[in-house]
């Protein structure tokens, strides 16, 4: 019964000799694809830490636009506010330069009426002067 067993075992080991052999390779096979796939996921892992950066920086720059946004509105609200007021001033000289003319104007006007009025007494007078020689 010994032997019995012992010739079992034998040929119950070659006959399992190419099972073993293939299982062998098929393990090593395996192993060939874990360790690519972990030189794989390495990869990944390095492609999302270079995506994390990306979107960092790109973070950063929608940061800095808009607060150059928001520099820029403020200029723009500066720049329109400045020319309401230049407007507004250059109404305000106008109207000041108006007036100043209409100062001048009657300021001419009443010399002028006051010559005319003396120059209208002196032509009455002389006109007057001329009747009484006249009828004289």
């Amino acid at each position: 019964m010994e032997q019995l067993r012992e010739m079992l075992r034998e040929v119950l080991q070659e006959e399992l000799t190419p099972v073993t052999t293939r299982l062998d390779k098929l393990e090593t096979r395996f192993d060939g694809l874990e360790t690519r796939f972990d030189g794989l996921e390495t990869r990944f892992d390095g492609l999302e830490i270079r995506f994390d950066g990306l979107e960092t920086r790109f973070d950063g720059l929608e940061i800095r636009f808009d607060g150059l946004e928001t520099r820029m509105e403020q200029q723009f609200t500066l720049i329109r506010e400045q020319l309401d007021r230049i407007e507004h001033a250059q109404n305000d000289d106008v109207i000041a330069m108006l007036h100043l003319i209409d100062k001048k104007i009657i300021a001419r006007t009443d010399r002028h009426e006051h010559l005319i009025s003396a120059l209208n007494d002196r032509l009455l007078k002389v006109e007057a002067d001329i009747h009484k020689l006249q009828s004289t």
